[in-house]
């Protein structure tokens, strides 16, 4: 009897492993492809969250041998006593500073960055007249007004309203027990437009508002001489 005799096809082993090898490193491509636009799209919301959860720029102090340096993105201003930034208070177009007395928190200034708040933060009892110096500066043009609940009579409502008060125009709130004031342009109102170092104009509301029992406003004065753009 004969032996039966098999015969082994190599042209189609090869051809299955090199449909296998063309199959894996498709699947290999995919993974890899897939796995990178996975990567981009966790960086961008990361970087997208890192950058709304910043307040505008780095807010940090700076002391060359006297008065520290208080700056942010947009704005700087000096000042010897350790003014604080707050970052809880603050968001990327509204920055807050305290300053601390036995503890605890007697001035507070917010500088709104191309941003107008509510008209319950914008309405102040005070204002403080500046000029533009430079165009990108502050100059005191006088002192800090008398409350703006003067200029209602008796028989008007004590409503916020727009009042004019040495030579600019505010929002006054006048049955608030608070010492409260905002930075006022004259000739204009609290709508600061300054030039920043690379040329283009920001918008900046400045309001101080004083915790304190008897109220003392020297050091909001003091740090208005020095504020300006950057």
């Amino acid at each position: 009897m004969a032996t039966p005799i098999y015969q082994f096809n190599h042209s189609n082993r090869l051809v299955h492993r090199r449909r296998y090898r063309r199959r894996s490193l498709l699947a290999a491509v995919v993974f890899l492809v897939f796995a990178v636009v996975v990567a981009a799209v966790i960086y961008d919301i990361y970087r997208l969250t890192r950058v709304h959860s910043q307040p505008i720029g780095v807010t940090y102090r700076q002391n060359i041998a006297g008065p520290q340096t208080f700056r942010s993105a947009y704005f700087q201003f000096s000042d010897s006593a350790k003014w604080v930034y707050a970052p809880n208070d603050s968001t990327p177009t509204k920055l807050t500073y305290l300053l601390y007395a036995s503890g605890l928190p007697v001035h507070s200034l917010t500088v709104y960055v191309n941003q107008t708040p509510l008209q319950s933060d914008l309405a102040v009892t005070r204002v403080l007249p500046v000029q533009i110096k430079n165009g990108n500066a502050l100059t005191l043009a006088g002192d800090i007004s008398a409350p703006c609940s003067s200029l209602y009579s008796a028989t008007d409502l004590k409503r916020i309203k727009t009042v004019s008060l040495s030579g600019t125009s505010f929002l006054c709130v006048p049955d608030s027990p608070q010492f409260s004031a905002v930075i006022g342009q004259v000739g204009a109102d609290y709508n600061l437009s300054l030039k920043r170092a690379d040329g283009q104009a920001a918008n900046y509301i400045i309001i101080y508002h004083n915790l304190s029992i008897d109220p003392d406003p020297s050091a909001f004065v003091r740090i208005m001489k020095t504020f300006q753009a950057v």
